[in-house]
């Protein structure tokens, strides 16, 4: 996917002569084909868009994401043609009262615990015959351990205690998680452990980069018509996307992983990010880049090699074929290459 990420202050987005045009006062003016463009992400607060690259965006299918500070999504245009059928969302909110609604939330749960694991033994493969290198492939252990509990809960439907049930394995493989990243993030950065209401650079940089993946997530079930706000591990809750919350709940370990890397390579770089209790918005430009990166990166899922995005798409396709009857949710384990 090739993504535009719109960043600083006086930029002017315009569509002319059949190309997205940004201008910046005292720099030569950007053009980009729409051929070439499946996504505009706008960071900073003191950008313009015209109307006719308004009007340019919802006909040619292209994403217009506004994010706030946080990474969280202010605004999306949504062109028209992707709410065509009901179809799956009929289905989607019927399997909240059966035993697929169940399946689905183990799935989500299954996969992440999955996933985490495999983040802490990929960042263990540089660390060997380390004492932090024990610790994260232990601490994998013990999650792929919750990982078999979560499959041995049982239930006809998704009922608040078999939520609750679900949410306490979460909850307790993700102090295993969190206490082994600790190991592997630098102690100059302060990180206290993963609180997103914290100011600390880590958790303020895992807070935007997870607000990436959301859009991410989003697009994915959006564009086969699964709704984003009628999830199953999270509650409803007025403006919540819940669906997406817990689909993207699948890749947050691969976020994780990335960011990891980034800060220990760039720790020079991070004494200067922070202005007050938020990113400098030329750091939120290279978080965009950098998870931009991410999604284009190859993972191999199902023995398959393929890029993060691709992977994203197939299991929103796994999850609206088995709303449809026509698959099974297999644990969607994704192998770090």
């Amino acid at each position: 996917m090739k993504t535009i990420i719109v960043t600083g202050y006086g930029v002017r987005i315009r569509f002319r002569k059949g190309v997205f045009v940004i201008e910046k006062k005292g720099d030569p003016p950007r053009t980009f084909s729409p051929v070439d463009v499946d996504q505009i992400v706008i960071t900073t607060s003191g950008v313009s868009i015209s109307s006719r690259a308004l009007r340019a965006c919802a006909r040619l299918g292209v994403d217009l994401v506004v994010l706030d500070h946080r990474g969280d999504v202010v605004a999306r245009l949504v062109p028209m043609y992707i709410n065509m059928t009901v179809e799956t969302r009929r289905l989607q909110y019927e399997a909240y009262l059966d035993k697929r609604g169940l399946d689905i939330a183990k799935w989500v749960l299954a996969s992440k615990l999955a996933n985490q694991a495999e983040t802490l033994r990929y960042l263990a493969k540089s660390r060997r015959r380390s004492r932090v290198s024990d610790t994260l492939r232990d601490h994998a252990s013990k999650i792929e351990q919750k990982a078999l509990a979560v499959e041995l809960v049982r239930g006809v439907q998704l009922t608040d205690k078999i939520r609750q049930e679900l949410m306490s394995i979460e909850a307790i493989a993700a102090r295993y998680y969190w206490d082994a990243l600790r190991e592997v993030i630098p102690p100059k950065l302060g990180f206290p452990g993963r609180d997103p209401d914290s100011a600390d650079v880590v958790n303020l940089s895992l807070n935007y980069m997870y607000g990436l993946l959301k859009i991410t997530c989003m697009r994915a079930l959006m564009l086969l018509n699964i709704d984003p706000f009628a999830g199953y591990l999270h509650v409803d809750k007025s403006g919540r996307p819940s669906m997406v919350l817990d689909f993207m709940e699948i890749f947050r370990p691969l976020v994780d992983k990335t960011l990891v890397l980034y800060l220990n390579r760039n720790l020079d770089k991070i004494g200067n990010v922070l202005e007050g209790l938020r990113l400098r918005p030329e750091y939120r430009g290279e978080l965009v880049k950098l998870f931009v990166t991410l999604a284009r990166s190859t993972v191999r899922v199902f023995s398959e090699a393929i890029c993060l995005e691709t992977a994203i798409h197939r299991a929103s396709k796994m999850l609206r074929d088995y709303l449809h009857g026509r698959g099974v949710l297999r644990t969607f384990h994704i192998l770090l290459c």
